[in-house]
């Protein structure tokens, strides 16, 4: 406890302690001002080097100058005491605030936008906070925030020691044990994974730690946390956040945010809070712009044009990697699919959600994709011969296959647990299964031509020969069987899909006719070898739960609702999204999931300025 005078300021009151020392309230007693002084811990106090070291991390750390953030005034000394001599910050703190749950979305966008102008400033000069979390958040009365101890976790700890496995230099607050090697100290929760691990730290662990900050403010809960440190670090390098936990009403603007935030694979995450800044400025604006519609009854709200949606989200989307599109720009209101799914007499109808992931690589054409049932990941590959990619829908990873080089064509198993792709850059075409995340890469068959794969929960894989018809491959064994074959008037049976019941293939017939149209979506019952024309003049029909069918005719992706125990068709279709992409042998870019989950490639038009995208749409069904 300090008592009296440091310098010519007068110690009025203790504020409180933590890890970076004693805070005290005080007047300068030359300017007649109020500060806060922060008392060193005595370890530093001590060392000679390190303190010579803390006065010039302190002189950079008062160069910063910005509305956001607290000022550093001096560095003073008292007998064998070190304090810094600092703007004193009233309000209350945000961890304070967060003790009594969520904020409201608007003042969640404010918050974090003034944390993110805080960052920006500092980042631009080069220094990282590394210690940011909602205790050193604090939020005047009139909404003003100021981010504290910019740069202090830096400038307490000793030099990083590059034979230490986790190094004092880049953990976060900082304990009077800090001098122990290889101990991470302070607040777990909001490390970012490279933290946690003691490795190098950049502008990306102050991005990650905003990241979780913003989390906090949405839902009121720490995105990682455990019952001590060690679970808390293990979830987050190995766990996720619990999406879940995110409110429906969250904009989509921010989820998408909060994901590229808190992507472990710093390849993956944000590079540059200036941009998160710039979305949530956009984000601010759309909330004005949708006031009004959070004000009028369920009723009205229902009736809105999806034209004044579309306007502000297209300001929340502008300057980021990612996206929205309209899914049809003739429409005026918000698309609905009237004939899909249940009884829509007794239950509402099924409605096409706004589209809710966009991602976007810097290089490469979209070759082929694959949703995993599950929704858990998609699977796809650009051009240029690489490795297959999968990106997790939940976490936002995006990574490169282990043993996938120059395959394509992925499937996955009716489980999600497993898929399957083909090539790997040999001639004839390899059929290769990875049965478990992680697992190399197991060579089932040979084989040449190949037009589409499925895989069913019988470990049965049928796959399509080009112009010899649908073969079935037991995995387990290598075994094929020709299950089809091309008659005359036929040009090829292609792009198969296993339905529900194990039994029948939905598949695609090409005639003979060089007409696009003159393809069929046929039904093969494999027990009795029956076929049955579900849908004609179509290309690349696949089935989803419960009971859609969606085709493309003409470029464009349509659904209509199918009784899977006639195998007959009902309703007038509905166009789902236009300008779909196709390959020559009519394979159209989108896939969608056991629960109702569709993701769409670029569309003909988007090819040559877009390389390579993947949007998402959320097809909700029936309750």
């Amino acid at each position: 406890m300090i008592e009296g005078q440091i310098a010519h300021y007068q110690i009025t009151a203790k504020l409180g302690q933590g890890g970076m020392g004693e805070v005290y309230r005080a007047l300068d007693t030359k300017l007649d001002r109020e500060v806060a002084i922060k008392v060193l811990p005595e370890s530093v106090s001590k060392d000679e080097e390190r303190l010579t070291r803390f006065a010039r991390e302190a002189k950079t750390l008062a160069k910063l100058n910005h509305p956001n953030i607290a000022s550093i005034y001096g560095l003073e000394q008292q007998g064998e005491s070190q304090a810094l001599v600092l703007e004193l910050i009233e309000g209350v703190d945000l961890s304070e605030r967060l003790k009594q749950g969520a904020l409201p979305l608007d003042e969640t966008l404010e918050i974090c936008r003034q944390i993110a102008e805080a960052l920006e400033a500092a980042h631009d000069k080069g220094i990282i906070h590394r210690d940011l979390k909602p205790g050193n958040i604090r939020i005047l009365d009139e909404g003003q925030v100021k981010v504290l101890d910019f740069g202090l976790a830096k400038a307490l700890t000793e030099e990083s020691d590059s034979s230490l496995t986790i190094s004092g230099l880049d953990s976060p607050t900082i304990t009077d044990a800090f001098t122990k090697p290889g101990v991470i100290l302070g607040t777990a929760g909001y490390m970012s994974p490279e933290q946690a691990r003691g490795k190098k730290v950049d502008q990306q662990t102050d991005v990650w730690a905003f990241g979780c900050v913003l989390h906090e403010c949405l839902t009121g809960k720490r995105a990682f946390q455990g019952e001590d440190i060690t679970d808390t670090l293990a979830t987050i390098i190995k766990g996720d956040v619990d999406w879940k936990l995110i409110p429906a009403s969250t904009p989509v603007s921010l989820i998408l945010l909060l994901r590229k935030c808190l992507a472990k694979d710093r390849r993956s995450r944000l590079q540059n809070i200036a941009d998160a800044r710039l979305d949530l400025l956009q984000a601010l604006e759309a909330d004005v712009l949708l006031a009004t519609e959070r004000e009028v009854s369920p009723e009205v709200k229902r009736g809105i044009p999806i034209s004044v949606f579309m306007i502000s989200l297209g300001l929340v989307f502008l300057a980021t990697w990612f996206g929205i599109s309209l899914l049809d720009p003739e429409p005026t209101q918000e698309p609905t699919i009237s004939e899909v799914g249940q009884d829509t007499s007794k239950q509402p109808p099924a409605k096409l959600h706004r589209v809710s992931h966009f991602l976007s690589r810097e290089s490469g054409r979209l070759v082929s994709l694959a949703l995993s049932p599950d929704d858990r990941q998609l699977v796809y590959q650009l051009s240029g011969g690489g490795p297959l990619r999968r990106y997790w829908l939940e976490s936002g990873l995006d990574e490169a296959i282990a043993g996938t080089d120059g395959g394509n064509s992925p499937f996955f198993s009716s489980d999600g647990k497993s898929f399957g792709f083909w090539g790997r850059d040999k001639s004839p075409r390899q059929l290769w299964i990875i049965k478990e995340e992680g697992d190399a890469p197991k060579l089932v068959l040979e084989e040449g031509g190949v037009k589409g794969a499925s895989w069913n929960n019988d470990n049965l894989i049928v796959y399509a020969k080009a112009g010899r018809g649908l073969y079935i491959v037991d995995i387990e064994t290598g075994d094929s069987q020709q299950i089809t074959e091309v008659s005359s008037e036929e040009d090829s049976h292609c792009w198969p899909q296993w339905l529900p019941d194990g039994k029948h293939i939905l598949f695609m017939r090409a005639m003979k006719e060089d007409d696009p149209n003159s393809w069929d979506a046929v039904a093969l019952n494999t027990e009795t070898n029956e076929r049955v024309i579900v849908e004609r003049d179509c290309t690349y029909a696949r089935y989803a739960q419960p009971g859609n069918l969606f085709y493309v005719v003409q470029g464009d992706l349509y659904v209509k609702r199918i009784d899977l125990a006639t195998l007959s068709v009902e309703g007038e279709q509905q166009r789902i999204r236009s300008s779909v992409q196709t390959t020559a042998d009519r394979q159209a870019f989108f896939d969608i999931s056991h629960q109702g989950t569709l993701v769409v490639g670029p569309g003909k038009d988007e090819t040559a300025e877009v390389t390579a995208k993947l949007k998402w749409l959320r097809l909700d069904q029936p309750h």
